[in-house]
C-alpha cells in the first residue's frame, strides 16, 4: 500500500478487522494527520455531520507488517482530544488528535479506538533478551524501527519509529513483564514494538530502544563435547626425575628473636621500651613480639621491663642482664 494522499489504511468505526501479516505500508500521506494505519471512531462524513454516531472501533489486530516512511505515525489510535470533543472534530478542527503519539480514552462513551491500548515499554536489553513491560498476557511484536521522518516523536521528543521490519514476538506475563529472546547475530540499531491484547486490540508503536546487537549462533568451540569413543592417550611422557626441586620455603631458617625487641626491628632500644609502656597503659592492644618484652623473666610485661630496656639502651647494664 503506497502513495495514498491520506492514510495508508483508514479504519473508521470498524470492529474485528485483521491487518496482516505481510503487508507493506509505506510512503503514504502528504500532511499532518496522514498515517500508515489510522483507527478512529468517525463513521463517515454524513454520519459525522448529521448523526454524530459514536460507534466503537475495537478488536482490530495489526500483525507482522512492514510499515515505514509514512508522513505521520506508523499506527495511530486517534483518541480523545479536547479540541475535537466528542463530535469527531466536525465543528472544530478535523481530527486534531491524529498523528499524536499515544491515545487518550474518551471520557463519555466506550468508543476509544482499540480501547486505546497502551504501547509496550521497552526497558533494556540483557544479553540476548529484550526486557520490558506491557499489558497483561499481551503478545509483543518487535520490529526494526524506522524514524524518518522524525515526526514519530512523542511530546518529550522521544522517537516512536514505525515498524519497518518484523523481527520476533513474545508474550507478557500476567503482571505485564516480558523477556523476549532476540535472534542471534542481530545487528545494532533501533527497536520498536506493539502489544496486542486478548481482545485482539493492537497498540501504537512503542518508544524506540537501541540494541547493541546479539552474539553468534555458532557454539563456543571450547564447549564442544568430546565424543565418548575418543581415546585419550595414556603414554604421556613423564617429566625427568632429575629435575631440581625448589627449596621448601617453610624450611627457611627463622632468624632468632632479640630479647627486648618487641617491634621486631632487629634491635632492643628505647622505642621498644616506649611500646612496652604504651601496651601496659592500654594505649595499644598488642605487640608484634610481646614475649620478648619480658626482659626480667618474671612472666609479666610491666614498666620494670621498660626501665630495664632504657638502662640497656643507655649502656647502664649489658645484654646479659636481660633474661627473656
Amino acid at each position: 500500500i503506497e502513495g495514498n494522499g491520506d492514510d495508508g489504511i483508514d479504519v473508521e468505526s470498524s470492529i474485528g478487522l485483521n491487518i496482516g501479516p505481510g503487508n507493506e505500508i509505506f510512503e503514504n500521506g502528504t500532511s499532518a494527520g496522514d498515517n500508515g494505519i489510522e483507527i478512529d471512531w468517525c463513521l463517515g462524513a454524513l454520519t459525522w455531520k448529521f448523526v454524530q454516531a459514536k460507534v466503537p472501533a475495537n478488536s482490530n489486530t495489526i500483525t507482522q507488517n512492514s510499515i515505514y516512511d509514512n508522513f505521520g505515525l506508523g499506527i495511530d489510535l486517534v483518541g480523545y482530544d479536547p479540541d475535537d470533543g466528542d463530535d469527531c472534530g466536525w465543528n472544530t478542527s478535523f481530527l486534531a488528535g491524529a498523528s499524536v503519539v499515544g491515545c487518550v480514552p474518551f471520557q463519555l462513551t466506550a468508543i476509544s479506538p482499540n480501547d486505546c491500548l497502551p504501547f509496550p515499554d521497552l526497558q533494556t536489553q540483557s544479553g540476548d533478551k529484550l526486557i520490558g513491560v506491557a499489558c497483561s498476557l499481551c503478545t509483543i511484536e518487535v520490529f526494526w524501527a524506522d524514524n524518518d521522518p522524525s515526526n514519530n516523536d512523542d511530546e518529550d521528543g522521544d522517537p516512536h519509529g514505525e515498524g519497518a521490519e518484523y523481527i520476533v514476538s513474545g508474550t507478557a506475563a500476567e503482571d505485564g513483564s516480558f523477556s523476549i529472546d532476540l535472534p542471534c547475530e542481530l545487528d545494532a540499531g533501533d527497536l520498536t514494538a506493539t502489544a496486542t491484547d486478548k481482545l485482539k486490540n493492537t497498540s501504537e508503536f512503542s518508544e524506540n530502544l537501541v540494541t547493541l546487537g546479539t552474539g553468534s549462533c555458532e557454539p563456543d568451540p571450547t564447549d564442544t563435547p568430546v565424543p565418548e569413543d575418543t581415546q585419550v592417550p595414556t603414554d604421556t611422557p613423564v617429566p625427568p626425575t632429575d629435575t631440581p626441586v625448589p627449596p621448601d620455603p617453610t624450611d627457611t631458617p627463622v632468624p632468632p628473636k632479640v630479647c627486648g625487641d618487641v617491634n621486631m626491628d632487629g634491635v632492643a632500644n628505647s622505642v621498644d621500651a616506649s611500646l612496652v609502656l604504651q601496651f601496659k597503659a592500654g594505649l595499644i592492644s598488642s605487640l608484634p613480639n610481646e614475649s620478648s618484652g619480658d626482659v626480667n623473666g618474671d612472666g609479666a610485661l610491666t614498666s620494670v621491663d621498660a626501665a630495664l630496656l632504657l638502662q640497656f639502651t643507655a649502656a647502664l647494664i649489658d645484654e646479659g642482664a636481660l633474661t627473656c
